[in-house]
């Protein structure tokens, strides 16, 4: 928008001069264009979305008797803008959650609650976007020519694979039928998606984008490289102003933009991170997931290339706490290095002052003032602290800060990584989560919160599967009161970590990690919406126990950690679960 005013009692907007209306424009274009262009008007649908206001009327253009309106054009050729799709007609707009008086959208490509004259949410626009989409792939719609009855049935069939309708849309993409190289398997699922909403949900753009990019490279593989020159310079140019769809993994503690690359054979599939410049930087991540519809919904990764190239890695990492490369054979001290670094930033060393063989594990970095000082009670109390590792000794040699602790195994995300699924039993989460609140109990009691309850933050003692530690404390903080401090948007969207500013505060991360234990995924781990994430963390659906426990201990401002693990304990008994195995101990 250049300008806008009143003149005269008439309103008035200047804007951006546009080209062809979309309706004209995308005549003899090909599948692969067109679903370029499908991908843009998603975006604008999302940038209205984002001012809190829903559009209601989404088609190509309003032809009517007297009058006609451009909803979506190109830009003007021969501009910068060639390429990019303007979404310009907003005189049926609503704000969310406000109640239109009167249905007086357009049938063929409103959404069933439109036309039940429903309230409507964000979904609604994507519904009606989708049936945009299916019209330009498919040439027609199966309600076209119907009246308004006929119009809605229709589209309540489409939903139902057994009904012709939704055959004639989609072919046979049920599960035993589906080929799995066609692409309106693909819409079916952003279908299947959109009526998973609800009104009231904030929608997961990016997931329906990596749809329409599965079709696009689909599509691309079955037609290779087109004879017509114009069609791939329009690909190119609708490609400069198209967003790949990306989500958010946390890759070292950084919230890193991946966007699909392509899918490979079995359960990988690459990514590209797209650092700080939103271009590839070079790294690329191997996710693991159990089928390209969840990708969104639960993704490890597995490998990582070039992390180097990442500037954002880079800048987040801090090189005080970088892991310090020792060689077999280097002493600390009286201890001798075994092994080099694992993955839990930690070095296998041995007592050169003793004759026994015993091994110990190390870590060696710059330590900050709090873990040296949690570090330092640690080692005063002499391993009475069961469920914190073990200090047998610390000091500073070679330039290097130093503890050495109990000789611990894999750590729980190692274990979570490894298990069917990804995914702990309910038994082992209760168990290992009692566990855990011993833990918390222990470091609270000396004074310190943990501030970053994760996975990869336990280790099950080496020789001791059954033994669960809390052993890293590079984001402890001395307990104090004070006035609670103003919420980061980030803070909102980390996968296991509340706004921490009192000790019940870990033991609610604690609560949400057990959530993904048992489930495999937090609902809210890629929002970015902040209020929504809170939202979801306060509806979560998940097991009686952890419920109770969610809607008590965030509103209190002391724990109790004796009434917490009886609710844990009482669930276990409760349901007649066995303790006797963890799932990661041999059968």
């Amino acid at each position: 928008m250049i300008d806008n005013g009143n003149d005269n009692g008439l309103f008035f907007i200047i804007i951006t001069l546009v080209g062809m209306d979309l309706k004209k424009f995308k005549n003899g274009k090909s599948n692969k264009a067109l679903i370029k262009i499908a991908g843009q008007c998603l975006e604008a649908i999302e940038d209205l979305h984002k001012l809190n206001f829903i559009h209601s009327d989404i088609k190509e253009n309003d032809t009517k008797r007297y009058h006609r309106a451009e909803n979506l054009a190109m830009g003007r050729i021969g501009t910068e803008f060639e390429g990019a799709v303007h979404l310009l007609d907003f005189g049926s707009c609503l704000k969310i959650n406000e109640v239109a008086e009167e249905f007086a959208g357009t049938p063929l490509y409103a959404s069933v609650a439109a036309m039940e004259s429903k309230m409507l949410g964000f979904k609604d626009d994507l519904e009606s976007w989708f049936y945009m989409l299916i019209e330009w792939i498919k040439f027609n719609l199966p309600w076209r020519g119907k009246v308004y009855k006929e119009i809605l049935e229709l589209k309540k069939e489409l939903r139902d694979d057994k009904l012709s309708t939704f055959k004639e849309v989609f072919g046979e993409v049920d599960a035993k039928k589906a080929k799995e190289d066609t692409f309106f398997i693909d819409f079916a699922k952003i279908l299947r998606y959109i009526d998973s909403l609800k009104r009231e949900d904030t929608p997961d753009y990016d997931r329906i984008h990596y749809f329409l990019q599965c079709a696009f490279e689909k599509i691309s593989k079955e037609t290779g490289t087109s004879d017509d020159d114009d069609d791939e310079t329009l690909v190119k140019k609708l490609n400069e102003f198209s967003r790949a769809p990306y989500r958010h993994l946390e890759y070292k503690n950084v919230s890193l933009n991946f966007s699909f690359n392509s899918p490979e054979k079995g359960n990988l599939t690459t990514f590209k991170c797209y650092g700080i410049t939103g271009k590839p930087c070079g790294l690329k991540a191997k996710v693991y997931v159990t089928g390209s519809e969840k990708l969104w919904d639960s993704a490890l990764i597995e490998s990582v290339e070039n992390e180097e190239c990442c500037e954002k890695l880079n800048k987040s990492f801090n090189k005080d706490q970088a892991d310090i490369e020792l060689k077999p054979g280097v002493q600390l001290g009286s201890w001798k290095v075994l092994s080099g670094i694992d993955a839990k930033g930690l070095f296998k060393v041995s007592n050169i002052k003793t004759t026994d063989s015993q091994e110990y594990s190390l870590k060696a970095s710059k330590l900050n003032e709090n873990e040296k000082s949690v570090i330092l009670k640690l080692k005063i109390s002499k391993g009475q602290l069961d469920k914190l590792c073990h200090i047998y000794d610390d000091g500073n040699c070679l330039g290097h800060d130093y503890f050495v602790l109990t000789s611990l195994g894999p750590t729980l995300e190692e274990l979570l990584v490894d298990a069917i699924e990804h995914k702990f039993s309910l038994a082992t989460t209760y168990s290992i989560g009692i566990q855990c609140v011993d833990a918390l109990e222990q470091l609270h009691s000396i004074g310190f919160m943990h501030n970053q309850i994760c996975s990869k933050a336990f280790a099950i003692k080496d020789g001791d599967p059954r033994s669960v530690v809390l052993y890293d404390f590079q984001h402890a903080s001395e307990i104090v009161e004070h006035a609670a401090e103003p919420l980061n948007d980030e803070d909102l969207t980390k996968p296991f970590k509340s706004c921490v500013v009192s000790p019940p505060d870990d033991l609610e991360s604690l609560l949400y990690l057990m959530i993904l234990w048992i489930d495999g995924v937090l609902p809210w781990s890629n929002i970015q919406n902040k209020r929504l994430a809170m939202h979801m963390k306060l509806k979560v659906e998940t097991t009686e126990e952890i419920r109770y426990l969610l809607d008590t201990v965030p509103f209190s401002d002391t724990i109790d950690y004796s009434g917490t693990k009886k609710v844990l304990f009482d669930g276990l008994n409760k349901r007649n679960l066995q303790t006797a195995h963890y799932d990661w101990e041999p059968s």
